[in-house]
């Protein structure tokens, strides 16, 4: 601010002591540091809820609400590597492709009461029971429903439950069952309620007290996806754009759709726009058929897609399978998310990016070697570099996927320290 400075020192002169004593307390306090490590992934799990930014901060928490592990997910790879190289916090938006979820059928005196469930897939385990515990003589039409979600069919560790008390078939009872169903988290009633209440539930195995009726097999985990999936639609806040009433996130990772496939340049385009309206940074896997720099290098000539608001990591990472019992190749938005939070977390926000914080962490290596020249190749064509160990040559700053001159190959490189402009 620009004023005289004897009128600023007279007006701070009316301040009262006790202001002032209160403007010292707070001038001792720090600043809080605004986190840079947040990532959202868009892709597909195997359970969990649909086109819904769901927060975790570890690969157990993701296990229990998305389902942890499974082949067709590259989502869930991703986001293992993400947390093992160092990510602390992610969003998760699980999208489907003709996922269907399951029912659940209570008998009501020769019809019947159908739940279904709000989360799609085959690992959606639900089961009901029915009691009219406390509802007199004189109400027919009420009943108890008690809905639980568990682990595993057959399973009795509960992971979420939902009890609702005296609702009725009766449309005017003012708790009647379709509309007091809209605010569960689990099931909704589909099709019409029957005409009387849902039968008592029958005692349980081993005559516990309580019996339940399990859900149908009739859920279903639907198809690969397609960028039309990952994409979603602007207006329903579907796909990618679910993340649109999230407040903050930094980085976006979209997997390849399949293990040895590449996201199509339509998904690119449209996360790439998203995250510079939302001033984040998409992270972008290098093709599948780059597997060396020379060949990286060659094909960036002709690459079609560009932006100031994506970064590359080269190589693809090797990591180990645990469901398949070996090592694989996986794209490595995940693990370089992973680093670059872990940087944010580490770094001072005025220091040069030269610490060990830089490489990735044991279990994850680079799937092809990258000398130290053809690093400052890439680095001059705006592609980044993953390292399994410290290299001569350092990069202070992360290069985004902005349009520039290719290097003509070879070019003259050096070992010395390689500044990498951050062009926005």
């Amino acid at each position: 601010m620009g004023g005289d400075p004897e009128r600023l020192e007279v007006a701070d002169s009316r301040v009262s002591g006790a202001e002032l004593a209160e403007q010292s307390r707070t001038a001792d306090r720090a600043i809080e540091r605004v986190s840079t490590g947040i990532a959202a992934f868009v892709g597909r799990a195997l359970k969990g809820p649909v086109n819904q930014p769901v927060p975790v901060t570890s690969f157990a928490e993701f296990q229990q609400i998305f389902g942890g592990l499974w082949q067709p997910s590259t989502l869930s790879y991703a986001l293992e590597q993400f947390f093992e190289n160092g990510g602390r916090r992610a969003l998760i938006v699980r999208v489907v492709n003709g996922a269907h979820p399951p029912t659940i059928t209570l008998p009501a005196s020769g019809a019947a009461l159908r739940l279904i469930a709000l989360n799609p897939g085959s690992r959606e385990y639900l089961r009901a029971s029915v009691d009219y515990d406390g509802i007199g003589d004189g109400e027919p039409d009420r009943f108890n429903l008690v809905v639980q979600r568990v682990r595993s069919a057959a399973s009795e560790l509960i992971e979420d439950q939902e009890i609702f008390r005296r609702i009725s078939i009766l449309p005017d009872s003012g708790r009647f069952v379709i509309d007091v169903l809209l605010e569960s988290r689990l099931v909704r009633v589909t099709g019409p309620a029957p005409v009387r209440r849902p039968d008592r539930s029958a005692s349980g195995y081993g005559g516990a007290a309580i019996g339940y009726a399990v859900s149908n097999p009739d859920g279903d985990d639907g198809g690969p996806l397609t960028d039309y999936d990952v994409i979603g639609s602007a207006i329903e806040g579907t796909g990618l754009f679910a993340l649109s009433g999230v407040s903050r996130f930094n980085m976006l990772c979209i997997p390849p759709l399949t293990r040895d496939g590449d996201l199509g340049l339509s998904s690119l385009l449209v996360a790439a726009k998203f995250c510079r309206e939302r001033q984040a940074l998409l992270l972008v896997d290098p093709p599948s058929a780059w597997l060396s720099a020379r060949t990286a290098l060659d094909s960036l000539r002709i690459w079609p897609f560009r932006s100031d608001s994506a970064v590359m990591f080269f190589p693809r990472v090797q990591a180990f399978d645990r469901l398949r019992g070996r090592v694989e190749t996986f794209a490595s938005c995940g693990a370089a998310a992973g680093m670059v939070a872990r940087s944010d977390e580490t770094w001072p926000v005025w220091a040069a990016a030269e610490s060990d914080e830089a490489i990735l962490r044991p279990g994850l290596r680079p799937a092809v070697p990258v000398s130290d020249a053809d690093r400052v190749r890439l680095a001059q064509a705006g592609v980044n570099t993953l390292l399994s160990v410290r290299s001569s040559v350092r990069a202070s700053i992360i290069s985004t996927l902005s349009f520039r001159r290719l290097p003509r190959w070879p070019c003259p490189t050096s070992s010395a320290d390689v500044h990498i402009a951050w062009r926005r």
